[in-house]
């Protein structure tokens, strides 16, 4: 599919270019001590700001810059094409394409001998460039002048799936090949077993709002950052099944990615190299089994009573969030699932 939704042409973006510039010059400032000159703003005191922008040499945009923006108003948005809008949303951009390819396997038998059932397995591989097919919601490139690192394996990639439902009637009881007599076997017969099977291989760890493995400050105004992918250094997901374990007591503390695979750019205002996802980070695999028992009582010829019992997620089933993907949040260096349900 081609001209979906991917706001990664963002219009009011920085050019990274002013990003190698200023980024890393420090600010002559005393009110804005240490940090980059992108930081200082234009407001004065009396306006809640400091002025220490103009205090670096850096002029104003236009002239209502410091009154619209107030504390906001810095150098870094002073120097977007188009300073006195936050952000241009465009919902009508259409830069986004995706390509699939899947090979699907699906056997049916139709209801014979009391049983009936229909399984379907896909096996597939999703690329694309935006993982969200609104505008509204897709979290766009982190930058527009180079786009090669958001053509990766789609957030909504899911390589196997397997699904299963049917039903089986047992042959007991009036009717059926054993026990057909209708004394016993309205006490011994009538059942009826069905179910509904779900098994999914995880997403690739994808966050709604920056994409994938990402770290803390936004180089741009409105964005976000991802960190350096370190050379050499490989990475897998590990079972979750450890996860459970350390739950339960049954085993330490759970690293499911290496920590030291990316390194954190260590400036808000240098863009990391890592692309938006990576195939072999993944969220938790999805299980389920829900079961169906029912207990069918003949009354006569004409009418029949049922007694239905459900089971949703029989085996209590652990569905794991995905961990934590931002690398600045490796004090512990785990990277461990924020939660369970």
């Amino acid at each position: 599919m081609i001209h979906l939704p991917s706001q990664n042409n963002e219009i009011d973006q920085l050019n990274p270019a002013y990003l190698s510039q200023y980024g890393n010059v420090i600010s002559t400032c005393p009110a804005n001590a240490g940090n980059s000159v992108l930081s200082d703003t234009f407001a004065t005191v009396a306006e809640g700001g400091n002025g220490c922008a103009i205090q670096d040499g850096f002029s104003l945009p236009y002239a209502n810059f410091v009154s619209d923006f107030g504390g906001s108003s810095t150098v870094e948005q002073s120097l977007v094409p188009y300073p006195q809008y936050s952000k241009i949303f465009n919902n009508f951009e259409g830069f986004g394409t995706t390509y699939y390819q899947s090979i699907q396997i699906e056997a049916e038998k139709r209801f014979t001998n009391g049983l009936n059932f229909l399984v379907g397995y896909t096996l597939s591989h999703l690329l694309d460039n935006t993982s969200s097919g609104f505008s509204s919601f897709t979290s766009g490139g982190i930058n527009k002048y180079n786009q090669k690192p958001e053509w990766t394996v789609s957030g909504a990639d899911e390589p196997q799936t397997l699904k299963a439902s049917g039903t089986y009637e047992l042959p007991i009881g009036p009717g059926k090949k054993f026990v057909n007599n209708h004394t016993l076997g309205q006490v011994v017969g009538g059942w009826q077993v069905s179910w509904v099977l779900d098994y999914e291989a995880g997403n690739v760890v994808c966050s709604c709002n920056s994409s994938g493995i990402t770290e803390d400050g936004t180089p741009f105004p409105n964005g976000f950052n991802r960190p350096n992918r370190v050379a050499g250094v490989g990475f897998n997901t590990q079972s979750y099944g450890h996860v459970r374990d350390q739950f339960t007591g049954k085993g330490p503390t759970a690293q499911i990615w290496n920590p030291a695979a990316f390194a954190s750019t260590s400036s808000q205002y240098v863009l990391g190299n890592s692309i938006r996802n990576y195939g072999a980070l993944r969220d938790p695999g999805y299980y389920r089994e829900d079961l169906n028992v029912r207990k069918h009582f003949y009354i006569g010829e004409r009418f029949q009573g049922i007694l239905q019992v459900d089971y949703f997620n029989a085996f209590n089933r652990t569905q794991f969030e995905d961990p934590d993907a931002n690398v600045s949040d490796l004090p512990s260096g785990k990277w461990l699932p924020k939660e369970t349900s």
